[in-house]
């Protein structure tokens, strides 16, 4: 069995004034594929879980992006270095 593990984790606040962008990802976290290799923090604890419940079974894991932002404004559409 193969796992897929991912995470994204924002607070949208349609009243803020500020916009989420790349940048807030960046000051919180982005991980391409090794969150579970750094700190746990809010974002990427769900894939220790999952990592581990993997690893229990006997499963192989993928694990792709985990990024993480401050609470903020909408997310704006087109986050630098991403497709559109």
């Amino acid at each position: 069995m193969k796992l897929f593990i991912a995470g994204l984790d924002t607070e949208t606040n349609t009243f803020s004034p500020i916009r989420t962008g790349h940048h807030a990802f960046v000051e919180g976290q982005i991980a391409h594929g090794d969150a579970t290799t750094k700190p746990l923090n809010c974002c990427s604890s769900q894939l220790f879980v999952w990592r581990n419940a993997a690893r229990e079974r006997g499963w192989n894991v993928v694990e792709s992006l985990c990024a993480v932002a401050e609470p903020g404004g909408t997310t704006t559409r087109r986050l630098r270095g991403f497709p559109r």
